[in-house]
C-alpha cells in the first residue's frame, strides 16, 4: 500500500512539475531560424483644424419643493431647446449627459444643526455645433434663454474628419518608419527586405477647451450684448507606428 501512495505521488509530481514548465511554441521553424529583422517606429505628429464644437452647459434650478425645482428646470430647458431649435441646431445634435436631483442641507451656526434648504435640480446638456463661426453666437443665445452654467467649448474633429486625419498620420507614420529602418540598414551594412508586419500603437487626438466666461453674465445680456468671440485653435495630432522589416 506504501509503494502505491508512493507511485501516485511521484506521478502527481511528474504531472505538476510539467505543467508548470514554459512552454515553447516553434511555428514553421524551417523557414525562421535564420531570419534576421529590423524593428523601427515611425512617428506623425501635426496639428490640424477642428471642424466641430460641442458646448457643455447646464441648466440648474432651486426650491423648497422638489417638483416646483423640477418644473422651473423644465420650462427653462425647454426654452433654451426652442433656442437652440431657432439656430438650426437640430435634435440629433443635443444630448442630455446628466440629470440630478440634490436635497440641499447647510450648517446653521445659531441653531448649530442641519438645515433643509429645499432641492436643487440640474440638467446637464451637451450641443455640437458644425459651423464654427456660429459657436459664440449659439453660446449667448443658450445663456439667454436660460441656461445659467457654461462648463466649456471643447473643439474636435468629427467622426468623418478623424477618419480622414488617422489614414494621412498612418501613411506619413508608416513612410517615417521607412525612411529610420533605411538609415538604419545602411548605416549597419545590411539589406532592408520586406516589411514582416506593421502595428499601430498609439493614436491620440487632443481637443483644446474654451471657456467663454462673458456668456455666463446672462442677468447682464440684452439685445445690445456683442456676441461671444470664440476663437478655435488647432487639434494636435499624434500616431506612432511600428513595423517590422527582414534584413
Amino acid at each position: 500500500m506504501r509503494w502505491i501512495n508512493f507511485v501516485f505521488v511521484l506521478l502527481a509530481f511528474v504531472f505538476f512539475v510539467g505543467c508548470t514548465q514554459p512552454q515553447t511554441i516553434v511555428v514553421d521553424k524551417e523557414n525562421t531560424k535564420d531570419l534576421n529583422s529590423l524593428v523601427v517606429q515611425g512617428v506623425a505628429e501635426f496639428d490640424t483644424a477642428p471642424d466641430e464644437a460641442i458646448i457643455s452647459f447646464a441648466v440648474e434650478t432651486q426650491d423648497l419643493d422638489v417638483k416646483a425645482a423640477q418644473d422651473e428646470n423644465r420650462k427653462i430647458s425647454d426654452e433654451v431647446m426652442q433656442a437652440l431649435s431657432s439656430k438650426g441646431i437640430g435634435h440629433d445634435k443635443i444630448e442630455t449627459s446628466y440629470y440630478n436631483i440634490q436635497k440641499i442641507r447647510e450648517w446653521d451656526h445659531e441653531t448649530r444643526k442641519q438645515v433643509d434648504k429645499g432641492f436643487r435640480v440640474t440638467n446637464r446638456i451637451k450641443v455640437t455645433v458644425d459651423e464654427l463661426d456660429k459657436v459664440g453666437e449659439v453660446l449667448d443665445a443658450i445663456v439667454k434663454a436660460g441656461a445659467n452654467r457654461v462648463d466649456g467649448v471643447d473643439f474636435g474633429l468629427s467622426d468623418k474628419k478623424k477618419t480622414e486625419v488617422k489614414s494621412e498620420a498612418l501613411r506619413i507614420a508608416a513612410k517615417n518608419a521607412k525612411t529610420k529602418a533605411e538609415s538604419l540598414a545602411v548605416g549597419a551594412g545590411v539589406t532592408l527586405g520586406k516589411v514582416l508586419s506593421i502595428q499601430e500603437i498609439a493614436y491620440d487626438i487632443y481637443p483644446i477647451r474654451a471657456y467663454a466666461k462673458e456668456a455666463v453674465m446672462a442677468g447682464e445680456m440684452d439685445e445690445n450684448f456683442p456676441s461671444t468671440q470664440i476663437n478655435p485653435e488647432q487639434v494636435h495630432v499624434n500616431v506612432k507606428v511600428k513595423v517590422v522589416y527582414a534584413i
